[in-house]
């Protein structure tokens, strides 16, 4: 029996790296690439299973496994149906691409913003900063402070004007890289997202394992392999901290795949509601935030020289005529 089912472990990590390589998202919580993690974990579920354990055993005990893979096992092991499993493996990466595509949408606007101020900047030092230096020479005066800075700042256009650029394709790259790999959870909003994706995949999973033709306490106990869970009374539903309460209620007094399909959508929709935030909002306010303050600094030193210009013309013309 070991060996069939790490013969069957095998057969649905090939197919796990065949689906990564078509370009649906996984986290086994590595940088290794996925098939190299994936033989890790097989040989060293191999090597507990030669020892004598048992292969569920061994699942729940090797440290190598990520956490959304040990279930995914479980859920292989106990339910014929290995699509069930598959989803369970997919789903939170497939969550967490979700929230950063949104997280990359907010930073679009300040980037375009940006762009723009760069260019501006650039001509305003090279057009119109030369033509209100020659009206200080003619006039004989020396360079405001403002005027002064801008002057320097125009002296080191070949560095800056090469470095911000590449200070910018550097980000870009480093998003494309790790940018879209990380979970952001230190962002409001981000947890109670994640929570709620969570906890509508594990909906769904029961869901599938109960169509499948698995009983109620195989699946609890493949959706929580920290615990061995059996069907749990209405007292240790109230108290126990494996399940959140809506699903807890489920369990308790709608355990079927209809019950669990409905809370998967409930927790969907609040997911949805933080994810509306991020889709929305978030781009709005950070495109005011940071858009408004490039625009701010822009408009600044566009307009502070010329302020200052019209002062220093118009204060020997009214000297004149009060002569």
């Amino acid at each position: 029996m070991s060996n069939r089912s790490i013969q069957e472990i095998l057969s649905f990590n090939q197919e796990v790296v065949a689906l990564a390589a078509a370009g649906l998202p996984l986290d086994l919580s590595s940088a290794e690439s996925v098939q190299s993690k994936l033989e890790q974990s097989t040989a060293a579920l191999a090597l507990r299973v030669g020892r004598g354990q048992t292969l569920e055993q061994a699942i729940r005990d090797e440290p190598l496994l990520a956490s959304n893979y040990r279930r995914a096992l479980l859920t292989l092991l106990r339910c014929d149906d290995s699509r069930v499993a598959m989803e369970s493996l997919f789903a939170p990466a497939s969550s967490r691409r979700r929230f950063v595509s949104r997280i990359g949408d907010a930073l679009m606007y300040p980037l375009i913003i940006a762009t723009l101020a760069y260019f501006g900047f650039i001509y305003l030092c090279q057009v119109t900063l030369p033509s209100i230096e020659s009206i200080y020479r003619q006039l004989d005066k020396s360079l405001p402070p403002v005027l002064a800075f801008l002057t320097g700042v125009k002296h080191w256009i070949p560095v800056w004007s090469l470095l911000v650029p590449l200070l910018l394709l550097l980000s870009i790259v480093w998003w494309k890289r790790r940018g879209i790999k990380k979970e952001w959870t230190w962002l409001p909003g981000s947890r109670r997202y994640y929570r709620a994706s969570d906890h509508a995949q594990m909906a769904d999973q029961l869901a599938g394992m109960l169509e499948s033709g698995c009983t109620l306490e195989d699946s609890l106990a493949a959706v929580t392999p920290t615990s061995v869970i059996s069907v749990p009374n209405p007292k240790e539903a109230n108290s126990t901290d494996l399940f959140p309460p809506l699903l807890r209620w489920a369990i308790q007094h709608e355990p079927s795949a209809e019950g669990f399909r409905s809370v998967a959508r409930t927790y969907r929709q609040l997911a949805d509601q933080r994810e509306r935030v991020w889709r929305f909002l978030v781009p709005t306010l950070v495109g005011l935030a940071v858009g408004g303050l490039i625009v701010l600094v822009y408009g600044l030193t566009l307009f502070l020289p010329m302020i200052q210009l019209l002062e220093d013309v118009a204060i020997p013309v009214a000297g004149r005529r009060g002569a």
